[in-house]
């Protein structure tokens, strides 16, 4: 098959070759007739000795009667020669003959558009051949397109070139001229649907027939060559001639065949494939009937030049390759459909415009310049008022009579799009959804589940519900393909076989998974058949899985609105419920201060009234438990303000060697009760800087309560005050139990206490260390801690002190 198809094109490759020499040898004369051989123009050569409207009678005493006559004898002549015509003069009835020196047919612009559009064709036969090489439609669109490309290249020129090839050029052009609507009409019978068998030995017939046709034409061609007069060639031309009426006829043909296609195809695959072909037909081949060949029968000339028929000509392999290789590159429905309204919204504009201007002369005569305007006003008016009606009801018409598809996918997804998006409830979902799908698909049934997560269950979202799709949701578990039955769907469709007689049972005929991000199955899709009976396009299918994921994310999303709104409430509850309690501790923190500044104010007065050691002792006991409890209310107090974002600090100059030597007289008592070391190293100079004195003083109590707490058998404390660039800093160190390193971050945090044995017995609410870095924090400065287990704890607090 390969090496046919080769040898094929080899061939035609060398006839366009010696085709395309043979038009560049085309001899033409320096003038331009009409049908009636009447000058209609001239070069500025011969313009003083041939005038226009002149009337060509004779070639080398040869009297024509057509300008085909005279073109076929300029064919048997080479460039240069010189002939003789004899004209009629317009002004004078004397014929008069004239020597004229034969020139080159055509410009170049002719021949780069002939070779344009010839590879057009020869290209695109390469092309399909190459992505399929099996197949009858591919092997009768490869011979047609490269019957076309001959076709356009062996276009009748000097067929007295050396070695015959004229001769075998103008034979094959004869061919191409007679197989081409051949094969185009057979296309149309095994295209995209082989109907051939219903008819056998018609493409063996008309293959005949055009053999026969060929061959006349071919000999009748030859003998008028070797003939001394034209009435050969006339025999010739009315065989020609019959010839063009078959390829109209073959034509018409293949569109009532395509069309009869289209109206039997019930797949929309098949449709869109004939519909393009449609297309290349209407352009190409109707172009070449309406424009080229009806007005040479009916007014002796065309009425547009060769080459735009030529232009037109490649239309046609290009569509016709897309139907056969990609037909899906474009919505060619929505193309013919908006081509159609604009072509006939344009003629009825025309209409409106020929009717104004017809009654305006028919009722007054000749119009002015005036009158002209203002028919052309009114018809403005006219056109404008009446555009957006009938355009509507044109439109209508169109797709009534011609597309049963109603929908762009691209718009309906968007539509679907815009309105699940602005849902507030699951069953808005499902109602939108279902009028679509049924608005766009028209299906019998649709519905819609999604798995409902929080119970473990299957909820339905559509007002139809089809039951017992829950029993196939396990098969659909690691599916990513819907499950369908394969007769509802195009052939190009890919859906997994389902069990038939459990869909038939169910109602359903395809069933789509909807699968998240984590290709968990969250949702399935299951519909009925179309109303219409017809197939589910590739199309169909995408639009109906999009509308799923579409349902189901949008009510993921509606699920999600009502969990936030849910934690917001619960959130608001617990602020509330925070609040309260800050109110509480601090009112019972108050309460407890009332007592207890009485017990200490009794002590210091009992002190100065009683005598010996014992009593000594247990006064000092009292002051420095009622100091422990104070400043453990204090805690209490100051995390209440913070948790309110009511703690604030009174800045004043201050020196901390003074604070350090406050808090160490303020716990003297706890120090010396437990039995500690302490040493004290200060700064040489003086540390000042604007801080809140009793503030910092709170952060130092804590940190010193914290190692008298933690202490192992060591008991040992170390405060040093220093200055480290623009910070005055104080330094706790401890011989205590330590931090392992990895719980250093959360000591800070409120409440927070490690879960090791000499934590839990030390005691204590958590807040200490946390006070102490909002304090530090306020006075924008930070903390620094060193530790591990075993090997105590030290903490430094740096403060800046640029302010002083």
């Amino acid at each position: 098959m390969r090496l046919r198809y080769l040898l094929l094109e080899a061939l035609t490759l060398l006839i366009c070759i010696a085709g395309l020499y043979q038009i560049w040898e085309k001899a033409g004369v320096p003038i331009s007739v009409n049908d009636k051989l009447r000058v209609v123009q001239t070069d500025t050569i011969i313009e003083d000795a041939i005038r226009t409207g002149d009337t060509l009678t004779s070639i080398n005493t040869i009297i024509v009667r057509t300008p085909d006559e005279a073109e076929f004898l300029y064919n048997g002549m080479k460039i240069g020669d010189t002939v003789q015509l004899k004209l009629m003069g317009s002004i004078s009835p004397e014929p008069y003959t004239i020597p004229v020196v034969l020139r080159t047919f055509y410009t170049t612009s002719y021949f780069v558009l002939i070779i344009f559009s010839s590879g057009i064709f020869f290209g695109i036969a390469l092309f399909v051949r190459r992505r399929r090489p099996d197949g009858k439609d591919i092997q009768v669109f490869h011979a047609l397109c490269l019957g076309m490309a001959m076709l356009i290249l062996t276009t009748p020129g000097r067929y007295t070139i050396p070695l015959g090839i004229g001769y075998i050029v103008s034979a094959v052009f004869f061919a191409a001229y007679s197989f081409a609507p051949v094969f185009l009409f057979f296309l149309s019978r095994i295209f995209p649907r082989d109907r051939s068998q219903e008819t056998p030995l018609l493409f063996q017939r008309i293959l005949i027939f055009a053999g026969i046709l060929t061959l006349a034409l071919s000999f009748s061609f030859f003998i008028a060559c070797w003939s001394d007069s034209l009435s050969a060639f006339r025999f010739h031309f009315v065989l020609f001639q019959t010839v063009q009426v078959w390829f109209v006829v073959c034509v018409v043909a293949t569109i009532i065949s395509f069309g009869v296609g289209y109206r039997a195809a019930n797949e929309e695959a098949e449709r869109r494939k004939i519909l393009w072909i449609a297309l290349g037909v209407c352009s190409s081949a109707l172009g070449y009937l309406d424009f080229w060949l009806l007005p040479q029968f009916f007014l002796g000339h065309a009425i547009v030049p060769e080459e735009a028929i030529i232009l037109l000509s490649v239309i046609a392999p290009i569509t016709f390759g897309i139907a056969l290789i990609r037909y899906r590159v474009m919505d060619i429905t929505l193309l013919i459909n908006r081509s159609a309204v604009f072509v006939a919204v344009s003629l009825f504009i025309l209409v409106i415009y020929a009717s104004c201007f017809g009654i305006a002369i028919m009722l007054g005569g000749q119009l002015g310049t005036a009158g002209t305007f203002g028919v052309s006003g009114l018809a403005v008016i006219i056109n404008v008022m009446l555009f957006a009606p009938v355009r509507g009801m044109i439109q209508r018409i169109v797709d009534k009579s011609f597309f049963r598809v109603q929908y762009n996918y691209r718009s309906a997804q968007k539509i679907l799009a815009e309105k699940t998006s602005m849902a507030e409830t699951n069953e808005e979902v499902g109602a939108i959804v279902t009028e679509n799908i049924i608005t766009f698909l028209a299906v019998e049934r649709l519905s819609i589940v999604y798995r409902n997560e929080d119970v473990d269950t299957w909820e339905c979202i559509t007002s139809t519900e089809i039951k017992n799709l829950e029993q196939v949701a396990q098969q659909l578990e690691h599916e990513t393909t819907p499950l369908g039955l394969l007769q509802i769907v195009e052939h190009d469709v890919e859906i997994t076989r389902a069990d038939e007689p459990k869909f038939i049972a169910m109602g359903i005929c395809l069933l789509y998974p909807i699968l998240n991000d984590h290709k968990k199955l969250v949702g399935m899709l299951a519909v009925g058949e179309k109303k219409s009976g017809t197939r589910f396009s590739a199309e169909d299918c995408d639009l109906l899985l999009g509308a799923g994921q579409l349902a189901i994310a949008a009510v993921e999303r509606i699920l999600l609105r009502k969990k936030i709104a849910l934690e917001q409430e619960e959130s608001k509850r617990l602020a509330e419920l925070n609040q309260l309690k800050s109110y509480f501790v601090s009112g019972v923190s108050h309460e407890l201060k009332t007592p207890l500044t009485a017990i200490r104010m009794f002590a210091e007065m009992l002190r100065g009234r009683t005598e010996g050691t014992k009593s000594q002792e247990y006064l000092d006991i009292i002051e420095g438990e009622s100091a422990r409890l104070g400043r453990l209310i204090d805690n209490v107090l100051d995390f209440a303000k913070i948790e309110r974002g009511l703690k604030d600090y009174r800045k004043s100059p201050v020196e901390l060697k003074s604070i350090v030597e406050n808090v160490l007289s303020v716990m003297h008592y706890e120090i010396q009760k437990e039995s500690f070391t302490l040493e004290t190293k200060f700064a040489d100079e003086l540390l000042t800087f604007d801080a809140d004195s009793d503030a910092i003083g709170e952060a130092i109590m804590n940190i010193i309560s914290n190692a008298l707490k933690y202490s192992s058998s060591e008991h040992y404390i170390c405060i040093t005050t220093f200055r480290e660039n623009n910070f005055v800093c104080v330094k706790i160190q401890d011989k205590g139990v330590g931090i392992a390193p990895q719980f250093i971050d959360t000591i800070f945090e409120p409440f927070s206490r490690l879960k090791d044995d000499a934590t839990q017995r030390a005691g204590g609410a958590g807040l200490g260390l946390s006070l102490v870095r909002h304090i530090v924090s306020g006075h924008n400065g930070h903390i620094n801690v060193e530790s591990s287990l075993g090997n105590g704890t030290t903490f430094t607090l740096f403060f800046p002190s640029e302010t002083v």
